[in-house]
């Protein structure tokens, strides 16, 4: 049988049909398989969708899960990354260090990744607007300083061309 109608009403046919001309259907399609279809305008899809080309949306665009995109991004506005600890990664494939930007409770941190504890931040901007930098900062000009430096179980060390006519250094007692 190639063709079969139950006594549901229900039509099955066996193999493949060719459809010459168009093809109206008032209720919903169900396919267990995959359809291949060209020149497309809406297509509504629950599940996995492939697209060979563009995919252009009109409107907003909720995505659930995790997206791969091959190639270049771009996003005119505004792009929003919403969760309690939202994270942004930047992995290279050269076997450098690859690091995420993190904000977590009012504090806004750069990270490298892989690593076991999430203190090993490299820069960070606290909700107080502190900032700071675990390691060493180097400064390749000018550091204009308004208020005081505090140096907590630190050393200050200031390296200066002798004789130079330009080195000015004051120290004052608190």
């Amino acid at each position: 049988n190639r063709f079969e109608i139950a006594s549901n009403g229900k039509a099955t046919l066996y193999n493949d049909v060719g459809i010459e001309g168009g093809l109206e259907v008032d209720g919903n399609i169900s396919v267990g398989g995959t359809i291949t279809y060209n020149d497309v305008t809406n297509v509504d899809s629950i599940g996995i969708i492939t697209a060979r080309k563009d995919i252009h949306v009109g409107a907003g665009l909720s995505v659930v899960g995790v997206s791969t995109f091959t190639g270049n991004i771009e996003a005119k506005g505004q792009v929003k990354i919403e969760s309690t600890a939202p994270e942004f990664y930047f992995t290279d494939t050269t076997g450098d260090p690859d690091y995420k930007i993190r904000k977590q409770s009012g504090h806004f941190m750069i990270m490298e990744t892989g690593q076991t504890n999430d203190t090993e931040w490299r820069f960070s901007i606290r909700s107080g607007g502190t900032i700071n930098i675990p390691g060493n900062l180097d400064v390749g000009a000018g550091i204009d300083v308004t208020g005081n430096i505090d140096i907590t179980d630190g050393t200050l060390i200031i390296d200066t061309t002798p004789n130079s006519p330009n080195t000015n250094f004051g120290l004052q007692e608190a």
